[in-house]
């Protein structure tokens, strides 16, 4: 298993703050979220911290208040080695997959309401 980290995802959205981490006038290389390939991913996700059980055993009200540190954080590791300009792909599983089908036979994009 390859354990090279190439993508950190955080829940820690500090609203006052909008340093991502990049210099200024230079924007990230890397998507908020990797895109979801079933056939052929070449990364995935795992939580990025042993402290993150903490995290998940919080509810959403003290989530909601702590917002300082690293919070909920995932990371995707690379399956096989990827090629620079390669995107990035992973598998969100079969119920992620028939999740999303569902809401969007029910979205309307026109009223953005559900359709009945």
């Amino acid at each position: 298993e390859r354990t090279e980290t190439i993508v950190s995802l955080s829940s820690d959205d500090d609203d006052d703050d909008d340093d991502d981490g990049a210099e200024e006038g230079i924007e990230p290389e890397y998507p908020a979220w990797t895109p979801h390939c079933p056939a052929g991913p070449n990364a995935a996700l795992r939580w990025s911290s042993t402290t993150t059980s903490e995290w998940l055993s919080l509810p959403l009200p003290e989530l909601r208040r702590r917002r300082s540190g690293q919070g909920l954080s995932l990371e995707a590791y690379a399956l096989r080695d990827i090629e620079e300009g390669e995107e990035v792909y992973v598998d969100y599983g079969r119920g992620w997959e028939g999740a999303w089908y569902d809401h969007l036979e029910g979205w309307n994009a026109r009223g953005a309401e559900r359709k009945e």
